[in-house]
């Protein structure tokens, strides 16, 4: 089994890279973080008994986001058939980044089609696709309306790239609560964190086959 993360740099993108490595799966990181803090990531996953790989970012342009998937498989010897993104940053109360988070989830998605059909065009495997999404609960008083108004674009965002590439390749999400006032989920700050809650939906979510276009709410 091959995985891809991004955003391994991130609290919980570092936690799911283990994690996943732990159930079986080789890994592959795309990792915006120092050199020494990416190799301490890949030196863990190989003392779990898996490959792991790093695969470059390129930010440029929304289009170019997709060629991690692409490079992963290359790396890691064969399709990628799971793919956590956790670099979904800047969402909260920041509606216009959900277009471009959409549009970078499509092209992640179409690049993992070829993982799910074979050459006569029959679906030979169902690849997964989970999404790790900020929720910025730490949105207060006037800020609450366009906190309420991501989180609700955040969910049909989930829905519609579901319905989008179903039945070939699930798409989920887990939503993230930070547990104390001004944390938010993906920016970093997790060193103490208890990622207990985001692994078991991220195993749940990996389990279930029949799961798609839903957003499980967990807190850190």
């Amino acid at each position: 089994m091959r995985a891809l993360v991004i955003g391994g740099e991130t609290g919980p993108g570092w936690a799911a890279a283990r994690y996943l490595a732990a159930r079986g799966y080789d890994v592959a990181v795309q990792h915006a973080g120092t050199a020494a803090s990416m190799m301490q990531l890949l030196n863990e996953i190989r003392a779990l008994g898996r490959r792991a790989v790093a695969v470059t970012e390129d930010q440029s342009n929304i289009g170019a986001c997709a060629g991690p998937v692409a490079r992963a498989a290359a790396a890691l010897g064969g399709p990628v058939t799971c793919l956590v993104h956790a670099d979904t940053t800047g969402v909260s109360g920041a509606l216009p980044e959900q277009g471009g988070t959409l549009a970078l989830t499509q092209q992640l998605a179409a690049q993992m089609g070829p993982a799910c059909v074979d050459a006569q065009g029959e679906r030979r495997a169902q690849a997964s696709m989970i999404i790790l999404i900020d929720r910025g609960c730490a949105g207060r008083g006037a800020a609450r309306p366009a906190t309420d108004q991501a989180r609700h674009a955040l969910t049909q965002l989930t829905q519609t790239a579901a319905l989008a590439f179903a039945p070939a390749i699930r798409v989920n999400a887990i939503g993230i609560d930070a547990v104390q006032p001004g944390r938010t989920g993906l920016s970093g700050g997790y060193d103490d964190a208890d990622f207990d809650d985001l692994l078991a939906a991220l195993g749940y979510l990996d389990d279930s086959h029949a799961v798609t276009g839903q957003m499980l709410c967990v807190r850190v």
